[in-house]
């Protein structure tokens, strides 16, 4: 049996420990109650704190001055590097939206832009911009001096000595430095081809299956027309109609003719 004196020593060990001061269970059902209660607090505090406006996504936190100079990038969908801007936006001012053809002359807009497949890639600048062909400072040559330059560079590569072995990286690094150069496009001669608009009676445009259907009765007309006009000459001039030979022959010359006429 504890004294009076051991109780009162038990008395201030518990006031300064609050861990003793704690309400014990009493038995397994209390013990229960008091852990769910203990989780409950819990799950109330997780979802006051998933409430807060810190911890949202929140897209416009910095002033847009500080937000240019500091290091922080804000990041878009789809890996692009820039957040997604809708057509509205992407749409100089004055500039109407693109409109598509949807059936029997009716019109609707477009929609969205079409991500594209190299989004969010950092390009190489010479795969970018056209590199120099020549070495720099060749255009204010003349002649002759690119001539004595050309000359100089050859005998200071035979100097060198051996010959760099071919190997299959240096054919895919030589393959690679043509890829990057820009070809010259020859200049077509003669007057450029109309482009053709295909459109309905009052002025609407057509899907693409309305465009192939008037493309081939144009053409289908042209060819009838053609071989109608090649028949005619060939009867004039021989005096008898064409054979089937001669009839198959002229429908390849009117299909060809057509052709030409696209």
């Amino acid at each position: 049996m504890r004294s009076f004196q051991q109780f009162q020593e038990y008395a201030g060990l518990a006031s300064r420990n609050p861990s003793a001061s704690r309400p014990q269970p009493i038995n397994r059902t209390n013990d229960q109650v008091q852990r769910r209660e203990v989780h409950d607090k819990k799950l109330s505090r997780m979802n006051a704190h998933k409430k807060t406006t810190t911890n949202k996504e929140v897209y416009e936190v910095y002033d847009p001055e500080i937000q240019g100079r500091s290091q922080i990038k804000q990041t878009g969908a789809d890996g692009r590097k820039e957040p997604k801007r809708s057509a509205d936006d992407r749409r100089r001012p004055g500039q109407k939206p693109r409109m598509k053809a949807v059936g029997g002359g009716k019109m609707a807009p477009a929609g969205e832009y079409k991500t594209r497949k190299d989004v969010g890639t950092t390009k190489a600048r010479s795969e970018r911009e056209q590199q120099p062909t020549k070495e720099r400072g060749s255009a204010a040559l003349s002649a002759r001096e690119q001539q004595r330059k050309a000359y100089q560079e050859r005998k200071a590569r035979e100097r060198g000595g051996k010959r760099a072995p071919i190997t299959a990286k240096s054919k895919e690094k030589a393959a690679s430095e043509l890829l990057k150069t820009k070809k010259e496009t020859p200049k077509s001669e003669g007057p450029k081809k109309e482009r053709k608009t295909y459109q309905h009676a009052d002025g609407g445009g057509m899907t693409r299956k309305e465009r192939d259907s008037a493309r081939n009765k144009k053409t289908q007309a042209d060819k009838k027309s053609a071989k109608s006009s090649m028949r005619d000459e060939f009867i004039k001039k021989h005096g008898r109609k064409p054979n089937s030979k001669e009839s198959i022959q002229l429908t390849a010359k009117a299909k060809a003719a057509a052709k030409a006429l696209k």
